[in-house]
Formats: structure tokens, C-alpha cells, sequence
């Protein structure tokens, strides 16, 4: 939450790094995600590892994604953020609040989008720019809360 305040340069990615300071350890995807109370399919975790998380600075505001390496193959992540996307937007909720949105998504499904023929995923909730979106490949999956941040990431 205190990373969402500080004053980052516009433009510019921030690696974020958590730290549990009980077990004395950076603390993964997982952990970040249990403290927002984010809720994932069955297996979403077992399918990646080095996990990156960011935030992008845009002038739309602060934008949070994460970026991690696939493990065992793309096919049955692509099926299980498919299987997803129903619900993504309710289980992402208290991330959500914390960058800015007020209301329902402005479109109530996810659309493909193509960039440089790179093809994802995207479900925007309001004209700033804020909302879902996530690419994957066999390596890599790659989740931002903006267009901006992923089209980024992707150049």
C-alpha cells in the first residue's frame, strides 16, 4: 500500500519486493495476493515460478502487474485464465480499490487485443486506462492492470 503513495517517476517501471517479516523471506506472488485477499483457480500458482511484480507509473496513476516464468507449458494456464475471467474482476477487487476504481468494469468481458501481433487479453473498467489485461506465452505470462503497462512490457 505505502508503494502506491510514494511519488515514482511517470513512465517508468518499479520492481516491487515484499517482505514477510516474520519468516524473514521476500514473499511471493502468493503471499501478496493472500493479503489483498485474492482469490485463484485451483493450480494457478503450481503453473508458474520467479515471479516479478511491478508498478507502472502513467499519468493515469499507478498501475500494478506481475510477470513470471510458466512452468509445464502454456496450454493448461491459458485454459485456467480463461476459466477466470468470469470472476477476475470481483476476486481482484481490494487490489483494485487501492489504484483507483469506483464503479463496475466498463465492459463486463475480457476482449482479445493484437500489438505488434502479439495477441492478449483485456477487460478495461474505465476510460483511465484501468482495468485487466494479460498476455501468455510458453515462457512467460505476463498480468497488468493497465493497456499502457502491457503494451510496455511487450515493446
Amino acid at each position: 500500500n505505502s508503494v502506491l503513495k510514494e511519488n515514482l517517476k511517470v513512465s517508468q517501471f518499479t520492481r516491487v519486493l515484499f517482505k514477510n517479516s516474520k519468516e524473514n523471506r521476500l514473499s511471493g506472488l502468493s503471499d501478496f495476493f493472500s493479503q489483498f485477499q485474492i482469490k485463484t483457480p485451483e493450480g494457478f500458482y503450481q503453473k508458474l515460478e520467479n515471479e516479478t511484480l511491478f508498478i507502472w507509473t502513467q499519468k493515469e496513476g499507478k498501475r500494478f502487474g506481475f510477470v513470471a516464468k510458466v512452468k509445464g507449458g502454456s496450454g493448461e494456464l491459458k485454459n485456467l485464465l480463461k476459466s477466470w475471467e468470469p470472476t477476475m474482476e470481483k476476486d481482484f477487487e481490494e487490489i483494485f480499490k487501492l489504484l483507483g476504481k469506483t464503479s463496475p468494469a466498463y465492459s463486463p468481458v475480457f476482449k482479445n487485443f493484437s500489438y505488434r501481433g502479439i495477441n492478449f487479453r483485456c477487460q478495461p473498467f474505465s476510460k483511465n486506462d484501468l482495468g485487466i489485461c494479460y498476455f501468455i506465452s510458453e515462457e512467460r505470462l505476463i498480468w497488468t492492470s493497465s493497456f499502457e503497462s502491457m503494451v510496455k512490457i511487450l515493446d
